[in-house]
């Protein structure tokens, strides 16, 4: 790989130019050198610009010291070594190291160190680390897989921000991190879970591969590296690169949103490939299905439509009941097979990220009071805060009478008596709570329900040019 500086944008329709960096990928062998070489002079007779050697640099991976020696010599240009920085990233040929992420480390500590010096609100610095960090986060990770130590510092420092302001010192987190990314309505505060992030980028790059042939890095894999396999069947070998192995392990993941439309079956590998609901029959049906079925390994689906119509032995287990049953549904057609990307029962023609990062919370449960507290138009500040006050994670006179201090039992905003924070149980009298609405000066009552257990302190509602703000006290 050369490196050649120009001045001049060059627009060459590979996506690898840059201001005055431009990019030149070679086989390695000197043939290649050559003709790229040559190609750059006669750009030189027709322009008159030519390359900065001396700006220039020569870089290699998988070949032997001579075949370098040799290049460095016939082109002139001196050898670099890995890593490099390119538009602010580390390229390497190894996996990415704690190291090689100090740059990414480091811009996100001096932006935090920058914003200590302001005022900020609990809010302020919440959007702050949902904006400022996670682009600068996002860039790195739709580039690279990050390492775990990496993810863990970075939330370690915005954990710190979020609940001190700085990152000096010791800090006492009023709610777990692992609380604060999930997602609004499963309660958390919705900033982003890093490492489920990092997840969905490697998806997006595995998107890539199966959907997408204009980059040419996935043209270069699919030549190189898959070759004539299909990319369900081909497995981890020794000599793919550690990223592509990664990509490989998303495999699992990704069939969930994968439909593989069968076709006319000539090119659809029947145990390998997800051409069902079911997945890639091998791992439903287990390693033996080959075996119990009589269907080899390397059978395709249309050696088993005969006659407009199915063709397979008796089932010997639930799963090859299951899957008889379904292909009753299915036949095959003269067209060729297509693969699809189904979000939500319809089928994408695009890469959603966020979608695919909030679907890793499916399983989280909702929330019945986070309507309550994300109001549209409600001031950040306060939302914050009532969600805080919901979990009960603020230093409130019921809690500071909980841990022994002395303080006023009474209510600060209605002066009534406080709620035992230790009794979960409710009077008859009164089941539920009530909203204490203040608005112009004048007060109403309106009761909550019977079975809520929130424990929402206030909340904001702006409705026009008025504001309405609310106040639930527990009366029991």
């Amino acid at each position: 790989m050369t490196l050649l500086p120009l001045h001049v944008l060059l627009v060459l329709g590979n996506k690898l130019c840059f201001a005055d960096d431009i990019l030149i990928f070679t086989d390695g062998s000197l043939h290649s050198i050559q003709g790229v070489l040559q190609i750059l002079d006669e750009f030189k007779a027709l322009s008159g610009l030519s390359i900065s050697v001396e700006k220039s640099s020569f870089f290699s991976a998988g070949l032997s010291k001579a075949e370098i020696q040799e290049t460095a010599t016939y082109s002139g240009i001196p050898t670099g070594s890995f890593p490099i920085r390119y538009l602010g990233l580390p390229l390497n040929t190894k996996k990415l190291s704690i190291a090689n992420c100090e740059p990414l480390l480091h811009q996100i500590k001096s932006k935090i160190n920058a914003w200590t010096t302001k005022y900020l609100s609990f809010a302020g610095r919440q959007v702050l680390i949902s904006t400022v960090i996670a682009g600068i986060t996002n860039f790195w990770s739709g580039a690279f897989i990050l390492p775990k130590e990496c993810i863990n510092l970075i939330d370690k420092m915005c954990n710190a921000f979020l609940w001190k302001g700085t990152l000096e010192g010791k800090y006492v987190a009023r709610v777990a991190w692992d609380k604060v990314t999930l997602p609004k309505k499963n309660g958390g505060l919705g900033l982003r879970n890093l490492a489920l992030w990092n997840k969905t980028s490697t998806i997006k790059l595995l998107w890539l591969l199966l959907f997408k042939t204009d980059p040419i890095w996935v043209a270069w894999i699919q030549d190189n590296v898959i070759k004539d396999e299909s990319i369900w069947e081909i497995k981890p070998r020794q000599s793919h690169t550690w990223l592509f192995k990664r990509l490989l392990a998303e495999r699992k993941t990704i069939l969930q949103w994968i439909r593989l439309t069968p076709g006319d079956g000539t090119n659809i590998k029947f145990w390998l490939d997800p051409w069902t609901k079911f997945g890639q029959l091998i791992s439903f049906i287990g390693t033996n299905g080959p075996r119990q079925t009589g269907i080899s390994i390397s059978s395709i689906v249309a050696d088993h439509w005969i006659n407009g119509a199915w063709s397979f032995r008796p089932a010997r287990s639930q799963q090859m009941e299951d899957l008889l049953t379904y292909l009753t549904l299915i036949s095959l057609a003269d067209e060729p097979s297509e693969l699809q990307w189904i979000i939500n029962g319809r089928v994408q023609s695009s890469f959603s990220s966020s979608t695919i990062y909030l679907s890793f919370f499916d399983h989280a449960p909702t929330v019945p009071w986070f309507p309550l507290i994300w109001l549209k138009k409600g001031i950040p500040k306060h939302c914050s805060l009532t969600w805080l006050m919901q979990l009960n994670r603020s230093p409130t006179r019921d809690r500071l009478i909980s841990w022994g201090l002395q303080t006023d039992p009474l209510c600060l905003t209605l002066s009534c008596p406080l709620r035992d924070p230790t009794s979960t149980s409710t009077s008859p009298s009164s089941p539920g709570k009530r909203l204490s609405m203040r608005s112009g000066g004048s007060v109403t009552n309106d009761f909550i329900g019977e079975d809520t257990n929130h424990r929402i302190v206030f909340a904001l509602r702006s409705t026009g040019s008025s504001r309405t703000r609310y106040h639930l006290c527990d009366l029991t």
